[in-house]
């Protein structure tokens, strides 16, 4: 399988693990919604529900052996852009 070395926008998750006063609410939803994170790695899948990139692939005698991944809902994709090697 070819695998093709992108970058991810994609707009972030936020938890909120404090409490946040009831008039503070819309104010607080307003700063977090903008957080922008970008992730690089080789595009392994995208469907309509997830995108998923290996930005680590370890290999031994050039076999591929183990990968760590990033699995990304697609409804937080901003973009992909395709990158050169």
């Amino acid at each position: 399988m070819k695998l093709r070395l992108v970058a991810v926008e994609w707009i972030d998750i936020t938890n909120e693990n404090s409490w946040v006063d009831w008039e503070d609410l819309d104010r607080e939803i307003a700063k977090e919604k903008k957080s922008v994170a970008t992730s690089v790695g080789y595009l392994y899948s995208r469907d309509k529900k997830w995108l998923v990139i290996l930005p680590t692939i370890m290999s031994k005698e050039g076999k591929k052996e183990r990968v760590g991944y990033e699995l990304i809902p697609a409804g937080c994709v901003k973009r992909v852009r395709y990158l050169k090697e």
